[in-house]
């Protein structure tokens, strides 16, 4: 791959972390659905190449995932899925020529509602595919939304970036603690051995400087066992005309839930101290790290403060102090994981 075609994925997978950044600021009705902000770049690549353009929606993924602080858990695979499949789809209908920017963005949207629901199912069960209706309605709308905002910003320079520090190589020690960890969270099947791992984690995650939200986990758990909670198992312990709420599925989603939000709490720990290397997803980061940076010290409204950002010929790398990792809390914490799930195996 050429340098230029390099710089122009780079530059478009850091524009789009930085729209889908909004969205971690915007309540969410599903915790695994988004909002779509993040394909506006894509609808400004259409005229890149088939790898290039799938190249990009992988960065898409991968970036927002690790700025989200979710790369290490059940979320990447919704993330990377659905991002892959409606770029699939995008350039298929681009390339017949019928649909205009509109439909192109309408074919990804429903695809992406739809993939995400069945990846999810994956590990929620079939009961997710409840909110499909909801989720294409919801899809129909951002995704005009999207491509009007794609024809405000039809031309795109990319910006030189200059930098002299290199992206450290990412740590295998810190990928195989975060993995040991993951792992054993994942083993644990009872509620309360899964609830201290889960506190460990949040812990861990304080110990990091990385700030706790506790909103997201709630509404984790919430999504989580009203899937549950449709499909009824074992004792009913109340009905609500002919809902049932039974002991198996309360459960079964508190233990979905639990694993869940314990992931994210260790990925949400790591993700601060890993960094990608010097490679097409290291310069994606960075670049969104500076568009970033460009956008919050601009000043007026939000649209000009955003076309400020984007207009751009140079932009600047300037070197910031990296934090140091804390590696004795992370071999405690793994330690502390292995120790829960082993004491869940012989106890439970």
């Amino acid at each position: 791959m050429q340098y230029q075609d390099k710089k122009k994925l780079a530059y478009l997978a850091g524009l789009s972390i930085l729209f889908g950044s909004v969205e971690l600021f915007i309540p969410k009705i599903l915790p695994f659905f988004r909002l779509g902000l993040a394909n506006i770049p894509m609808l400004l690549a259409l005229d890149l190449g088939f790898p290039s353009f799938m190249v990009l929606a992988l960065l898409k993924a991968l970036g927002n995932s690790y700025i989200a602080g979710n790369i290490f858990s059940f979320f990447v695979l919704v993330s990377i899925a659905q991002s892959l499949s409606s770029a699939f789809i995008m350039y298929l209908a681009n390339k017949t020529k019928f649909f205009s920017r509109y439909g192109i963005s309408l074919s990804g949207a429903l695809v992406s509602s739809i993939v995400q629901l069945a990846v999810a199912s994956l590990y929620v069960g079939n009961s997710v595919f409840a909110f499909l209706p909801l989720m294409l309605i919801i899809s129909f709308f951002s995704a005009l939304l999207v491509a009007y905002l794609a024809s405000k910003l039809d031309t795109l320079k990319v910006p030189d970036l200059k930098h002299d520090q290199k992206n450290e190589k990412p740590s295998a020690a810190l990928i195989s603690m975060i993995v040991l960890s993951a792992i054993a969270i994942m083993l644990i099947d009872n509620p309360l051995m899964l609830l201290i791992a889960f506190l460990s984690a949040l812990i861990l995650q304080k110990s990091t400087g990385r700030k706790i939200l506790i909103l997201p986990h709630l509404a984790f758990f919430a999504a989580m066992v009203f899937c549950s909670l449709i499909a009824p198992e074992g004792r009913i312990l109340l009905e609500i005309g002919s809902f049932k709420i039974t002991e198996g599925a309360l459960i079964s989603g508190t233990v979905k839930a639990l694993r869940l939000s314990g992931t994210i709490a260790l990925s949400q720990a790591y993700s601060s101290f890993l960094r990608p290397g010097d490679n097409l997803l290291g310069e994606t980061l960075r670049y969104f790290t500076l568009l970033f940076s460009a956008f919050k010290k601009s000043d007026g409204k939000l649209e000009e403060r955003v076309l400020k950002t984007l207009s751009l010929e140079t932009i600047e790398d300037i070197y910031a102090e990296k934090k140091k990792v804390p590696s004795t809390a992370f071999a405690v914490s793994t330690i502390i994981f292995i120790s829960i799930s082993i004491l869940n195996i012989v106890l439970f």
